[in-house]
This record gives structure tokens, sequence and C-alpha cells, in this order.
């Protein structure tokens, strides 16, 4: 089973009074928070629903990206069977999305062969090290449905609280767009 969990550092009251300006000025058009996958027993990231602020400090994550990216990824997987995502606070670690059947095969690896300014690739990485685990199997309808439903909740979410930021925002719209992409 894949499940994804997150939280914004920012509450409900402060995306709501934040403007354009302020969100390209002081959180590069993006929001940062907590991001954590889970693979059946694997896991990448960290989420806590309680976190302290020093928690956020510590293992903070581009959100919007993030979700970009897996959504990026889907589109991939479903186009050409592949796609790999570069770890983003561990530039040479990768997490690869195979598909096999009804299944994706995911591993986590560390690719010692450079791709400049790729985040998501379908061309398959060269000189892979398996550091973390190795074809875990996720059923591909609930992988798909995981990320699906979890970007849906978060753009319904920025767009009900500050429509104005989620309409000017070039990072959201290209998150809006890889949600379009990806799923219909």
């Amino acid at each position: 089973m894949f499940i994804i969990n997150y939280q914004l550092v920012l509450s409900e009251s402060e995306i709501a009074s934040l403007t354009y300006e302020e969100f390209i000025e002081e959180h590069n058009d993006d929001f940062l928070g907590l991001i954590h996958f889970s693979f059946n027993e694997h896991e990448y990231g960290y989420y806590s629903e309680y976190a302290t602020i020093h928690e956020f400090n510590l293992f903070e994550e581009w959100i919007i990206l993030w979700f970009r990216m897996l959504n990026d990824a889907v589109f991939l997987l479903k186009k050409k069977g592949y796609a790999a995502i570069k770890t983003i606070e561990e530039p040479d670690n990768w997490i690869v999305f195979k598909n096999s059947n009804e299944n994706v095969l995911i591993d986590f690896v560390l690719a010692t062969d450079m791709i400049p300014n790729v985040i998501v690739t379908a061309v398959p990485l060269c000189g892979i090290y398996h550091v973390g685990w190795e074809n875990e199997v996720i059923n591909k309808s609930q992988f798909f449905s995981e990320i699906k439903t979890k970007t849906g909740d978060l753009i319904q979410k920025i767009e009900r609280l500050n429509n104005n930021l989620a309409k000017s925002s070039v990072n959201f719209q290209r998150l809006k767009e890889a949600y379009l992409l990806a799923h219909f």
C-alpha cells in the first residue's frame, strides 16, 4: 500500500491572508511543510500530525514541488512505463517507479551518473546502486488513486483559502497542469 501524509507549515489563516508578493518573496512560490511516503514497509520523508516548529525546521520540504513531481511521474509511468524522481534534499538519490502489469515496482537508488537540471525523468538511470529498497510492489490503481486524491485535496484547499494566490502562482499552476495531465 502507498500512503502520502503531508502538513503545511502555514496555518489556514496564514495562507488565506498571504499576498502573492509575500508568497514569492518569503516562500519562493511554494509551501514548506512535512511530507512522508509509505511504500508498504518502506518509508521516505517525515510527518507528524503534531509537529513542532523544530521538526518543521529540521524536516521541511517543498510541498507543491513534491506533488508536481509525483504527478509528473504518474504521467510518465502511464506513457512510458518508467519514471524516476530525484529527491530534493539528497540530489543523488532517486525514487524509481516501473510498470509491472497491475502493479508499480518501486526502488530507492543512488545514481552516480549526474543528470543536470532534471528532477523527473522517463529515461532509465545509469550507474545506480540500491541504497534503500528494490522492487517494492504497490497496486497500480491504489498508487495512482493516492496521488490523485492527495493532490486534488491540496489544490482544493489552496484555491478555497486563497484563490487569488492560486491563480497568480506559477508553481501552483504548474501543479494543476501536471495533475490534469496525469489523471484526466
